[in-house]
């Protein structure tokens, strides 16, 4: 079995069940909005390009919305939301299932920058032989 499928399966597992939880039922933690107003600020800083004022653009921006945090989180996530949001609208049924899409990357991202320094083995999850 190649050894990214148990992951695969996993995640389309995980997938199936967390499917009703990830519509649009509502904000449960109070960084979700921050999250998806991150990847919302983003998309209308691209699609704007404010290129003579963008502090003053960010500054506006956040006298109207508040729930803006880009100081407190990676602003990878939300390049990365944002195109979520280009593609198929700004909604929180998006914003969930970007979050829940991320992780894998995330998990694979800590795994390989793991490996190397603690060692293959306490990665190795098939049973012996």
């Amino acid at each position: 079995m190649r050894s990214w499928l148990p992951c695969a399966l996993l995640f389309a597992l995980s997938a199936l069940f967390l499917a009703p939880a990830l519509g649009g039922s509502g904000f449960w933690w109070t960084d979700e909005t921050r999250h998806a107003m991150g990847g919302v600020f983003i998309l209308d800083l691209l699609r704007d390009l404010p290129l003579d004022d963008p502090m003053g653009y960010a500054l506006r921006y956040f006298a109207q919305y508040p729930a803006l945090a880009l100081n407190w989180y990676l602003p990878g996530f939300y390049f990365v939301e944002a195109g979520f949001f280009a593609l198929f609208g700004v909604s929180e049924t998006v914003a969930h299932w970007t979050v829940f899409a991320f992780g894998p990357t995330e998990v694979t991202a800590d795994d390989h920058g793991l490996r190397g320094r603690i060692g293959d083995e306490v990665f190795d999850f098939r049973l012996p032989d």
